[in-house]
């Protein structure tokens, strides 16, 4: 079942259209976001790479979050992929994501294969531009969360994912250093409240696996391997 679903999902993001901005914006924070992030020069923004990281849990696919550590900063206390900014180190993108997602998760990067990557979206607040990586696990990890950064691990279930009703609650948010209230949607799981960025992203990343679910090939997918991970990057 579980490589299967993830035969699904590498088919979704490698041959089809990306449903991009319009699946992130129904996720945004209601302020003139579009109009906001079209007037952003993306060369100002500090590349950052993120993973919606797939793994098999009971033979169902899973993906993790993370709750941030409350004395991190901007984004305190918020629920996240895993992710960061991209260092000297990182010869690609998508090894930014893969090197924070080990960092934070306490798991092998080898153990991690890069079957898509989502679209870019900038961050109004923290000023990133956010390459978004999907990545899938062949056997269920150990975390070993980095109590520096990460305060808890949520493991949610794809399928309660894709169930999830949107709601809606009021926020301030600090754009470019003058305070904003606004509207944001949001997905909620066990009390925790998936919203913003994080919330964008995933909703992308469900509308491009809900289009494709129905529409399943009987051939099989190139397999899972540590030694010859494919990137599907946006370069920078």
């Amino acid at each position: 079942m579980y490589l299967d679903r993830i035969q699904q999902i590498y088919k979704a993001l490698t041959k089809t259209t990306l449903p991009g901005r319009s699946a992130q914006l129904i996720m945004a924070p209601r302020y003139p976001w579009q109009e906001q992030a079209e007037n952003i020069d993306i060369t100002e923004l500090t590349a950052a790479g993120v993973m919606v990281l797939l793994y098999p849990k009971n033979n169902v696919p899973h993906i993790a979050f993370t709750v941030r550590a409350e004395n991190i900063g901007t984004h305190s206390g918020e629920v996240s992929l895993p992710g960061g900014k991209t260092e000297s180190e990182d010869q690609k993108l998508a090894d930014t994501a893969l090197r924070e997602t080990s960092e934070e998760l306490g798991i092998n990067p080898q153990d991690i294969t890069i079957i898509g990557a989502l679209t870019p979206v900038p961050t109004l607040v923290s000023h990133f531009f956010v390459h978004p990586f999907v990545g899938a696990m062949k056997t269920t990890p150990t975390f070993t969360p980095n109590t520096n950064e990460v305060a808890q691990v949520l493991e949610i279930p794809l399928d309660v994912l894709q169930k999830t009703t949107v709601e809606h609650m009021s926020v301030s948010l600090s754009i470019n250093g003058e305070a904003q209230e606004m509207i944001a949607p949001y997905f909620e799981f066990e009390g925790n409240k998936i919203w913003g960025i994080t919330a964008m992203i995933v909703n992308e990343f469900l509308a491009t696996t809900r289009a494709n679910q129905e529409d399943v090939e009987n051939s099989t997918m190139e397999k899972l391997h540590s030694d010859d991970r494919t990137y599907h990057m946006v370069q920078v």
